[in-house]
Formats: structure tokens, sequence, C-alpha cells
């Protein structure tokens, strides 16, 4: 079995992999507390990273299955596409999500949207009179 997951794209509220196989069978999670962080964001304390899959592009032999939590909440064949304008799939959106290949070697482009769970690192460029501009958090 030989999956490639990339992260193509992390911002402060959206992220898109790519997830490669080359087999049937083959199967890659996209983990929510660490492919969706990037350098300019960091899970917020105490909260849970939460995202929905807004956009999917597949392109497969067969098909293609997304799972979260063991629950299969979408199965696409051969190259299908949703896009955001059309629906999103919203369950188990606290779960990462597992791509499985089957039948055969495929591509899927997924974009998750952050709902929460996740803070940006940076402050705004507004300060008061107590604030120390050279200490972030202050």
């Amino acid at each position: 079995m030989a999956v490639t997951k990339t992260v193509l794209r992390v911002t402060n509220n959206r992220a898109v992999i790519r997830v490669v196989g080359t087999t049937a069978g083959d199967t890659a999670t996209i983990a929510l507390a660490t492919d969706l962080v990037g350098s300019g964001d960091a899970l917020t304390s105490g909260g849970t990273p939460t995202a929905i899959i807004s956009k999917v592009k597949t392109s497969s032999a067969n098909h293609v299955h997304l799972t979260r939590n063991s629950v299969n909440v979408a199965t696409f064949f051969g190259s299908d596409v949703i896009e955001e304008s059309d629906w999103v799939l919203t369950d188990q959106p606290t779960h990462d999500v597992v791509v499985t290949f089957n039948g055969g070697a495929g591509m899927v482009l997924i974009e998750l949207t952050k709902v929460s769970g996740y803070s940006p690192k940076f402050e705004a460029g507004s300060f008061g009179g107590n604030d120390n501009i050279a200490a972030v958090g202050s």
C-alpha cells in the first residue's frame, strides 16, 4: 500500500489536503489536531478541533470512501466534485477524516473549513495604553 497525503494549504479557517492512493485498499487519515494546524495558528487551549468538509474533488479507478468516527460520510465514484455552494458534509465534525480507495488507484482533494478549536497566533494591530507591544498576549 502506497498512499501519499500532502497538506497543500492551511490558513486560519481552511485547509486543503491531497490524498493519492496507488492500489485498492489504500487509506490515509487527515488528523484535525495536526494536519489542519498551520504556522499562523494553534489549537485552542481546552477546545476541540472541529472542521467540516466543504469541498471534495475525486479522480478514482472505482470509488472513494470518506469516514469519520467509523461512520461513512460520503462515497464518490470516478470523478466527482462537491462544492461549498452545493452542500457541505457536517457529519462527525470533531473526528479525523479517513480516506479509503476501493477498486484501484485514485486521488482526492479535500477542503476542510475550520469551525472551532483553532486560534490565530497573531494579535490585532491596535494596542491600549497598558499593552506591551513587545510581548505576545499582554
